[in-house]
């Protein structure tokens, strides 16, 4: 019903037949144009990632959703979307949930072993509900793979698709090609001179192109409900405890769906500040840095840790602090070593201006103040040298590897978001890996091109590189990158109505649905 208010679909007209074979009815059926049944219909519009929302449905029900794709083949595929929730959790009495040109109709069913779908032109069946051991799908990754291990496991932990209950339901990267190339094509055929599911599984195949990370995990993924988005990154904390548990749970809601984070803590107060409180003064930075390195670490995301940035300005008072944080020794109560035990769930990366660059590179002194961007009798002050700083960020780096460095007057004089900084487009941070600046609510989606495949001849004296193909394929994944963005819409959509049907009170849901509306 949230859906049905959200958005209108117009019925469509057609409605693809095909049959079911199971063990209590072995006789074809066209799909019924009416509703059978007490359950009647629900007209929900839902997205490929609707799976999702229906299982959240009274059971019985189950979904298998069916879109309007040309090619009969995708609805068999579809069928593995079904898995062991008919056969375990439904066996014969279940109701079998469809979508038909994003129309949802609901009728009885019976037990489904198979699957056939006839759109007069070819006919296949597929098994519903197979599934494989971890052992055996390692063993088809490690043949894939020519026995590397680190990428089949790596395969196999992150990425290979599972259904509801956990169980593995690829074997290959091929078979996740299939997936993605499904989606993708389905994507395309909106557009003009689509490219075919046919011609984009090519590309990945041969590792051409490779989606990063969440789309891999993500696309044409029904049985997890996910960011197909890489990184986000989050506005800077307000400077009270409720702007900075407000980030907190923002940064959690986002590293459930998969994806990391990244968000500038110079708005807080540095420590020793009065406050309207019963604590009279502030903390500071590093007790929030490590509140927010907690919340990253404990939130799971199915085979791998979140993902978090934290950066500062390099004017901000209590830079040393942010500096060797994480290069702090503590000793450890079981077995007496000193080790580095604080914010260990995150990077750290100092925003460096071109007034603290030049400072260093004259030996001279610069301004630390507070707010940063104040120059002008800000509320703190203080002229430290710049040297010193800088020997203190060189030191710890080597030391810990962090902090990183971020060059921010240049990131901003070249960021094509900031000649939009006026109407809420200012770059505020970068995502966790740091090679992308984002502004508050965006969010970056990865594809790879492998420029190695276009190698012609390596390490021999007639070396050279595929600059026709090179240009063909750039082209061609730079059109997937912007079919991803479609996608990654209908996956936001998804989570809003999810979290829309929880039974939580609204003032409980509200940061997490505003976060997403947001994004």
């Amino acid at each position: 019903q949230h859906l049905a208010v959200r958005k209108k679909v117009r019925r469509s007209q057609a409605t693809p037949p095909f049959s079911f074979v199971g063990p209590s009815r072995a006789r074809s059926q066209e799909w019924p144009t009416t509703p059978v049944g007490p359950v009647g219909v629900r007209s929900l519009p839902l997205s490929p990632c609707g799976v999702k929302v229906a299982r959240y449905l009274p059971p019985p029900v189950i979904c298998l959703i069916v879109l309007p794709l040309e090619r009969a083949r995708f609805l068999a595929q579809l069928s593995k979307r079904v898995q062991q929730t008919t056969s375990h959790h439904h066996r014969g009495t279940g109701m079998l949930q469809a979508t038909l040109a994003n129309e949802v109709k609901v009728t009885n069913s019976a037990t489904l072993s198979t699957i056939t779908v006839d759109d007069g032109r070819k006919s296949e069946s597929v098994p519903v509900g197979k599934t494989f051991t971890h052992e055996a799908v390692l063993a088809f990754a490690l043949e894939y793979f020519n026995g590397d291990g680190l990428a089949a496991n790596t395969w196999v932990t992150k990425y290979a698709l599972r259904n509801a209950e956990g169980e593995l339901i690829e074997r290959t990267p091929r078979d996740m090609h299939r997936r993605l190339a499904r989606e993708f094509a389905r994507i395309e055929a909106k557009y003009s001179n689509p490219m075919s599911e046919d011609e984009i599984f090519n590309l990945f195949a041969d590792w051409s192109v490779v989606p990063q990370g969440s789309p891999m995990s993500g696309v044409g993924n029904p049985h997890k409900l996910q960011s197909v988005s890489n990184c986000f990154v989050i506005p800077s904390p307000e400077d009270s405890y409720g702007g900075i548990l407000r980030v907190d749970q923002q940064q959690a809601q986002i590293m459930k769906r998969r994806g990391g984070v990244g968000f500038d803590l110079s708005t807080i107060r540095p420590q020793g500040l009065p406050t309207a409180n019963a604590a009279h003064t502030t903390d500071g930075i590093g007790v929030f840095m490590e509140r927010f390195s907690r919340t990253c670490r404990e939130v799971a995301q199915g085979g791998r840790r979140g993902a978090l940035m934290l950066s500062c300005d390099v004017h901000y008072p209590e830079i040393l602090t942010f500096i060797r944080i994480k290069n702090e020794m503590t000793k450890c109560r079981s077995c007496g070593q000193e080790e580095r035990t604080k914010v260990t769930g995150a990077n750290v990366s100092v925003r460096l201006s071109d007034e603290f660059l030049n400072a260093v590179e004259k030996g001279e002194k610069y301004q630390l103040r507070w707010p940063c961007d104040v120059r002008e009798r800000p509320s703190v002050e203080a002229w430290v040298d710049a040297r010193q700083i800088w020997e203190e960020i060189i030191q710890n780096a080597r030391d810990s590897a962090e902090p990183g460095l971020l060059f921010w007057d240049n990131i901003l004089r070249e960021s094509p978001a900031d000649c939009y900084a006026d109407v809420g487009y200012k770059t505020t941070s970068t995502n966790p890996c740091a090679e992308l600046p984002l502004a508050p609510g965006d969010s970056c989606r990865l594809m790879v091109v492998n420029v190695s495949k276009f190698v012609l001849d390596a390490f021999t004296s007639q070396v050279d590189f595929a600059w026709g193909r090179f240009h063909e394929v750039v082209r061609k994944a730079q059109r997937l990158m912007d079919d991803l963005v479609d996608i990654e819409i209908e996956h936001v959509d998804c989570i809003l109505a999810k979290i829309e049907t929880d039974p939580e009170p609204e003032e409980v849901k509200r940061v997490e649905i505003d976060l997403w509306r947001s994004v």
